[in-house]
């Protein structure tokens, strides 16, 4: 038991009085418990309670008999006061008075929403491209369509100077065709 819990239960049990203050059972719980410990055992706690029955002028037996005697700890907490739009759900607008927000929408549950496929260190998903992840968490279908190349091939840049002139071009229109 800590010192806390220690003077909660001469609070509890009612052994407080002009006798026996809060600053008097500080003082015997720091006498009873060892020098570096937090808690004590049970036969310090014993201790700590004849401590107590030589501070109030009274038998041992007595105090044993009030703490034996209670009902254990009593608990107080704050009740809080009523809120008019927190608990009338008649008050509530918006979203929340249709009951509220939804993780399911459209026979989607938020398990098809995530993307737990495999992705390497970097969170680059590996096995599928990125688009098709992202179009299939926004749920678009993606459709592959062949692209047909046209056969033009691109021409071959000419070299430039001497050879770009014996070859026909000039250097002027190389210069001007680069920019």
């Amino acid at each position: 038991m800590d010192g806390k819990g220690f003077a909660k239960v001469a609070k509890d049990t009612g052994l407080l009085d002009k006798k026996l203050t809060n600053t008097d059972v500080d003082l015997a719980f720091s006498k009873i418990k060892e020098r570096t410990a937090r808690r004590i055992t049970f036969a310090e706690f014993m201790a700590g309670l004849a401590l107590f029955a030589e501070k109030k002028g009274v038998g041992v037996e007595a105090v044993h008999a009030k703490v034996a005697g209670s009902q254990g700890p009593i608990l107080r907490g704050t009740q809080a006061e009523a809120v008019r739009f927190h608990d009338d759900t008649d008050q509530y607008t918006g979203v929340h008075a249709h009951g509220g927000p939804s993780t399911v929408d459209a026979n989607q549950g938020l398990a098809n929403l995530l993307d737990r496929s495999d992705a390497d260190v970097r969170g680059v998903k590996t096995g599928t491209s990125v688009a098709a992840v992202t179009h299939g968490v926004a749920g678009i279908h993606l459709v592959e369509e062949e692209k047909k190349t046209t056969g033009v091939k691109k021409g071959k840049k000419k070299a430039g100077g001497a050879g770009a002139a014996a070859a026909g071009g000039s250097a002027a229109g190389e210069a001007s065709g680069s920019l």
